[in-house]
């Protein structure tokens, strides 16, 4: 709030920082800037579509680690149709990223 220094002012300070005087009035109070009041989310914002297959998907990983993700949507695509839709592909490849990193086979290290 380098603004309010200049003339004392949280409504105009907020208004050239681009913000509602409420909000620059919150953070003056807190002393705090925006980038240091967030907080990681701990939780999930919807829930998982693929919760209802991954123990099946899971099984199929452990029986063959190399498998593409995206092979193995079109696969549960194929089994399950209508039930996902080609947009998913890139949550699902975040999902077998991760039980890669956590449950899957070790990597060679170099």
């Amino acid at each position: 709030m380098e603004e309010m220094t200049k003339h004392g002012k949280i409504g105009r300070a907020s208004m050239m920082s681009g913000m509602d005087r409420k909000t620059g009035r919150k953070y003056f109070k807190s002393g705090q800037f925006p980038s240091q009041t967030r907080r990681e989310r701990d939780y999930r914002t919807r829930e998982d579509p693929f919760d209802r297959d991954w123990p099946l998907i899971r099984s199929k990983l452990k029986e063959a680690p190399a498998l593409e993700s995206k092979a193995l949507f079109e696969w549960l695509m194929e089994q399950n149709p209508g039930r996902y839709e080609p947009g998913q592909v890139r949550t699902f490849q975040r999902r077998v990223k991760q039980w890669r990193a956590l449950e899957g086979p070790n990597q060679e290290i170099f």
